[in-house]
């Protein structure tokens, strides 16, 4: 009779699992673990150790996907004008925190500020001219700026901790005279020596390109 064991790690940004198959006079040191070695990210192209704590539920609350394809599908939802359809979780876990000082309120809904989103694991490899896919919103006057961090833990959680450094910023610069909510799709672009972003307004399927300023 072999022994089978596996392990589920779910992380407050990325989650993965390992499994061994083993017969009982195995000795502990003698057990192969075994693990999924690459998560496709789909259009992004990246391959990873652990795929991102996202879930898509359905209307009728049903699992959809998890991980880089719930990030995927969420995001071409989100262009289709289709949300009310379909419920899109991620960073799940931080709702086991007391985060009252981050909490605040926008378009009538509670958020919490201050979270950590990363787009890029540590340690992956991207080839030239590599592109992620994220969707924003804002209600600024003249669009928003998206803050970007970096850090060497595994699981951080905010960007006002000692977990995170600030690295610079990037401008998205859209009209919204009227301060509603105005949904954006933001391209990354890894450049031989540049970083940059292409922003689309989803509204007015206008784009601009905006350089990242690094301000270490």
């Amino acid at each position: 009779m072999a022994v089978h064991v596996a392990a589920i790690d779910f992380g407050t940004t990325y989650s993965g699992y390992a499994f061994s198959v083993s017969s009982p006079e195995t000795e502990l040191k003698n057990v192969e673990i075994l693990s999924n070695q690459i998560w496709n990210s789909g259009t992004a192209e990246v391959a990873s150790l652990k795929t991102p704590t996202c879930l898509l539920l359905s209307k009728d609350r049903k699992v959809s996907v998890f991980g880089y394809e719930a990030e995927e599908q969420y995001a071409n939802i989100v262009l289709d004008g289709n949300t009310d359809d379909y419920y899109f979780f991620h960073r799940f876990k931080m709702n086991l925190h007391n985060n009252k000082k981050r909490k605040v309120f926008w378009n009538g809904k509670a958020q919490c500020t201050k979270i950590f989103n990363p787009f890029m694991e540590i340690n992956t490899s991207i080839s030239l001219g590599h592109t992620i896919r994220k969707t924003y919103s804002t209600d600024g006057e003249t669009g928003c700026v998206i803050s970007v961090f970096i850090t060497d833990k595994e699981n951080a959680m905010y960007t006002d901790t000692d977990e995170c450094t600030f690295l610079g910023k990037l401008r998205i610069c859209i009209s919204n005279t009227e301060r509603r909510k105005r949904d954006m799709k933001a391209i990354f672009n890894f450049g031989d020596t540049e970083f940059s972003m292409t922003v689309v307004d989803l509204e007015s399927n206008s784009e601009t390109k905006e350089y990242f300023q690094i301000q270490r």
